[in-house]
């Protein structure tokens, strides 16, 4: 004889069952929601694209470029000044590839001196000077570069992170022993091969008076950490180790980044193992003695590196449009001039 609530409790149990199912739809959909975000892409061009006012402008496109690809400015400022002390142009593509341009802090380039004119300073004094979006606005103008994220570190951010991932080995030279207290900077490692701490790294990334080129010997250790660097993260973190960090570091920065972009561009990272799709270059060109101490970009090199490693368009960067206002060259000096349109050799990049 069959049980009157049968009928009631197989209703109950499909019920259930169904909810159930739905539940799981929802999370499969979310999921899949969640891998196939993709930050939004600005597509204002924020330099001149005309090269002339009677040549039509080149269809500088990021919607049809394969596989896309985002640039950030990464800024390091000392505690003192404000000063720029380093500046970096990192490329992230969709496929977890990674190129950074280091652009030497003395860098010459020219900025409005408010009365019409122009004057010629370094690139790291144009942070405290024209402040993070006018410096932003005036690599992108100058280089051709469309910038879609800035980000400031902060000491405290640096040294967390670099704890965070156990810490980072590098090769640290003989002689990192110097002391500036006007900076509060103390630096004093012993050499070889060691695994520094985070406090220890920002000593060994800041370390520049005691290599023969100077700053350009910074840049070259600056290229085995950041590949070290990369290494560590990529073997100690993983998508929710690396989400925990990003909430810890991301407050201690000057950032217009979001966490969930944040999010996206950690698992692009993580895509890949070891020290692989990471291709490091310092800005093609030479160091100029001027009664100060400069570093003249080559025209020709610079563009060869942007198009190559920073370039998010589907359309190479014209010449006739790089640095339409010929901010990287104090005209009529022979010196600049020189470099400007000689040094044209670009640097061979460090690959991971």
């Amino acid at each position: 004889m069959r049980r009157a609530g049968a009928g009631i409790d197989r209703l109950y149990t499909a019920a259930i069952a169904t909810f159930l199912s739905l539940l799981v739809l929802t999370a499969v959909l979310l999921a899949v929601r969640q891998c196939s975000y993709r930050p939004a892409v600005d597509g204002e061009v924020p330099f001149t694209p005309e090269a002339n006012a009677d040549a039509a402008a080149p269809e500088f496109d990021r919607s049809g470029t394969g596989v896309r690809s985002y640039n950030f400015l990464v800024l390091g400022k000392d505690r003192i000044a404000g000063l720029a002390d380093t500046v970096i142009v990192v490329n992230v593509a969709e496929d977890g590839t990674i190129a950074a341009v280091q652009l030497p802090r003395d860098t010459y380039i020219e900025t409005p001196d408010g009365n019409g004119g122009k004057k010629g300073i370094k690139l790291n004094g144009t942070l405290p000077s024209l402040g993070t979006e006018g410096m932003r606005s005036l690599i992108e103008r100058t280089l051709c570069v469309k910038i879609d994220y800035t980000v400031t570190v902060s000491t405290e951010a640096f040294v967390k992170a670099v704890d965070a991932v156990g810490g980072v080995t590098v090769e640290v030279p003989p002689g990192m022993d110097y002391e500036d207290p006007e900076q509060d900077l103390y630096i004093h490692l012993e050499p070889g091969r060691r695994l520094l701490n985070g406090s220890e790294a920002e000593q060994f990334v800041r370390f520049r008076s005691g290599y023969a080129d100077g700053d350009l010997g910074r840049l070259d250790a600056q290229k085995d950490f950041m590949l070290s660097m990369l290494e560590s993260v990529r073997k100690k973190l993983n998508a929710g180790s690396a989400q925990a960090l990003l909430e810890e570091v991301l407050p201690l920065t000057e950032t217009d980044i979001t966490m969930k972009d944040a999010i996206y561009f950690a698992g692009l990272v993580l895509r890949k193992s070891g020290r692989s799709g990471l291709t490091l270059l310092t800005a093609p060109g030479k160091p100029l003695n001027a009664g100060t101490s400069y570093y003249v970009l080559g025209r020709s090199g610079m563009l060869s590196a942007v198009n190559k490693y920073l370039n998010v368009y589907g359309t190479d960067i014209p010449d006739a449009v790089f640095d339409r206002e010929r901010a990287l060259v104090k005209d009529g000096d022979d010196g600049f001039e020189r470099i400007y349109t000689y040094a044209i050799i670009t640097p061979d990049p460090v690959s991971g």
